[in-house]
């Protein structure tokens, strides 16, 4: 569910002194959440490094303006394949295509408004996308992108599906 916007200015105003950073993202898509960009900006006048994550299928322009306008410090975009077979392997019921475009609108707007955003972005390694690392690296690491990761998947101790099976470590 949603973190109700009063109990976040509670934990912000009470642990805000002691934290450095705050990552508004764990199992779900935060763009989904009505209050993102007020949580993000509460945060940051706290003081806090602010971050959080996307699967970019909801990262429109217009969201992508909120996030740049919300000064957010870092912006994970999970690109999980670098081809559209195992993008959408992955990433059920998403198009490659309307993600690639996401992505690199979201690059424009960052750069047309001189955005100190910095953006990473990943691909979690697992069995469905041990084939594209190579390729996904090298298609975005480029001048843009302040960082691409290969994010190995995390089981929380083999609570996830047993489908998600980890190959050997990158």
């Amino acid at each position: 569910g949603y973190m109700a916007m009063d109990l976040y200015r509670s934990v912000v105003d009470e642990l805000g002194p002691l934290v450095g950073s705050a990552v508004l993202h764990s199992w779900g898509e935060p763009l989904m959440h009505p209050q993102l960009f007020e949580m993000i900006r509460y945060g940051k006048r706290a003081g806090i490094r602010m971050e959080t994550s996307t699967n970019i299928t909801l990262l429109t322009e217009e969201r992508a303006r909120q996030v740049l306008d919300a000064e957010l410090d870092v912006l994970y975009l999970a690109m999980d394949g670098a081809t559209k077979e195992t993008y959408e392997r992955v990433r059920v019921n998403a198009k490659w295509e309307k993600s690639l475009r996401n992505i690199e609108g979201f690059l424009d707007l960052k750069r047309k408004m001189g955005s100190p955003t910095k953006v990473i972005i990943q691909i979690i390694a697992m069995n469905e996308t041990r084939a594209d690392v190579e390729a996904f690296l090298e298609r975005w690491r480029r001048p843009e992108v302040d960082q691409v990761n290969v994010k190995h998947l995390d089981t929380w101790g083999d609570q996830v599906h047993s489908s998600w099976q980890v190959g050997p470590r990158f």
